[in-house]
């Protein structure tokens, strides 16, 4: 059954698990409306808040200096005025100014007119002591208790995080539920809410030029402080917990009382957003915020075959087996390698360009258990671009090493064929060294993949590639 916009209105509760804060999603099927008493003591007078369905703190104007007087200060932007109890600290105009310029991007990310967006406000409040709020009347008393962060109606209840960049990102976080709900009505099921507030609470901030740039792709872990995504989902496979794509369509919202399901409903949204077969579908989702969550499932397949989405969870399988930061979804899913007319001493054998910017490239050779196989392979290709670029051959650059073999080094496998049904813990590829030239035999029945060593978060900087003869042997 649909609900209306108002009863599937959704609260965000965060708590802290592994020193690291982490994002659960919980459902509210309610709004407040709340009536609240006097102040106490000296701060009675200070004023009355009169109960609001559609927002706590927005009417309320408390006077800075009584604030003061019990040690809250604020920090006023164009879209965010930020509360706070930490005098110290010396990133307040950087979390107002960096919400400010993610209105912006919001409004371009979800195709919003900015100028609908002009006066939106949003009251955030920063809280190292909790009861110092409380006493001021800017805790509604029925708040629930929560561990990092809460959104609701237009505002902003969070507690400060270990770094900087978590503090932001968790403001963007919560920013981007209240926008989502405010200029499209709805957030979406539970993995598409949360894990676009997780991609896009992901970002750069150069705090020199006051630069923003919001669903960014992190590159290295220490660009993303205490975030910790990617390591969960690692974890969440080495102890044969990971999911499937229908299994991140199906997460209900009673299961982000759980950490890992903030990680891989970001995964899913990384993925999606960047696989050629559902980029344009996912672009079109936020117009379908208010479907019942078996229909916007759809919506993010439509007009794919059967082929198409086999495709799409194979793809998704060599993703988060090697999932890392900076990942390429474009450069990281298989392809077709490029075949090669053979000189004519060569004939029977068959000959193939793999691409040095590419990963797992199929050869469209099918092998059967106990095929045996000769691969040969030439060529110089770049596997490192910088002020000296690193040439490589087939035998890979021994300066650097990936899961144990040379850079660059040329590896082998054997993709299974569609009907061997594949736990989605158990990586689809075995990857085997090959080098300049080697025989194997099949273990498995499958098609041949060739790829030069490198984690698929790297390719970006690579260039050329290698000539490969495959010849089966009998």
């Amino acid at each position: 059954m649909r609900h209306s916009v108002g009863a599937r209105r959704r609260a965000v509760k965060e708590y802290h698990l592994n020193h690291e804060w982490i994002p659960i999603y919980t459902n509210r099927a309610r709004s407040y409306s709340c009536e609240f008493a006097l102040i106490r003591g000296c701060l009675s007078l200070l004023f009355l808040m009169m109960a609001s369905v559609s927002s706590f703190a927005q009417n309320v104007q408390p006077h800075d200096q009584l604030l003061k007087s019990i040690g809250i200060i604020k920090q006023s932007g164009r879209h965010l005025t930020l509360y706070i109890d930490d005098r110290d600290r010396n990133d307040l105009e950087e979390l107002v100014t960096a919400f400010d310029l993610a209105v912006n991007q919001w409004c371009d990310h979800f195709q919003i007119d900015p100028s609908k967006a002009i006066d939106w406000k949003v009251d955030a409040f920063l809280m190292v002591d909790q009861s110092r709020f409380e006493k001021a009347g800017l805790v509604p008393d029925d708040l629930p208790s929560f561990l990092a962060g809460y959104a609701l109606n237009g505002n902003i209840w969070f507690y400060p995080q270990r770094g900087n960049y978590y503090t932001r990102h968790l403001l963007l976080h919560e920013g981007t539920h209240l926008f989502m709900n405010q200029f499209l009505g709805d957030f979406g099921p539970p993995w598409y809410s949360e894990g676009m507030a997780e991609w896009l609470g992901l970002h750069r901030w150069d705090p020199q030029t006051k630069f923003l740039k919001i669903g960014y792709r992190v590159q290295d872990r220490r660009e993303a402080d205490y975030w910790g995504r990617v390591k969960i989902v690692r974890d969440q496979l080495a102890a044969g917990d990971g999911m499937s794509l229908d299994d991140v369509f199906s997460i209900e919202p009673s299961a982000f009382q759980n950490v890992q399901f903030y990680a891989w409903s970001w995964a899913a949204c990384e993925f999606l957003s960047h696989h050629p077969l559902t980029q344009r579908n996912f672009g079109r989702l936020k117009r379908h915020v208010d479907q019942p969550p078996h229909l916007f499932r759809r919506k993010v397949l439509t007009r794919l075959d059967r082929q198409q989405k086999a495709k799409l969870q194979l793809d998704w399988n060599l993703y988060i087996h090697e999932i890392d930061y900076g990942f390429d979804i474009a450069r990281g899913i298989l392809t077709e390698a490029q075949h090669v007319d053979p000189p004519s001493d060569f004939s029977e054998a068959s000959h193939f360009r793999i691409a040095g910017d590419r990963s797992w490239q199929s050869t469209g050779i099918r092998l059967r258990k106990g095929d045996k196989i000769r691969l040969t392979a030439t060529g110089q290709y770049q596997v490192k671009m910088s002020d000296q670029p690193w040439p490589s051959e087939a035998g890979g650059v021994t300066l650097r090493y990936y899961r144990g073999q040379p850079l660059g080094k040329l590896m082998a496998a054997v993709l299974p064929t569609p009907n061997q049904a594949q736990d989605i813990n158990q990586s689809l590829i075995s990857a085997r060294p090959v080098g300049y030239e080697r025989s194997f035999k099949a273990e498995i029945d499958g098609e041949l993949c060739l790829r030069i060593n490198e984690s698929p978060a790297d390719l970006t900087d690579n260039a050329g590639g290698l000539e490969v003869m495959a010849q089966k042997l009998k």
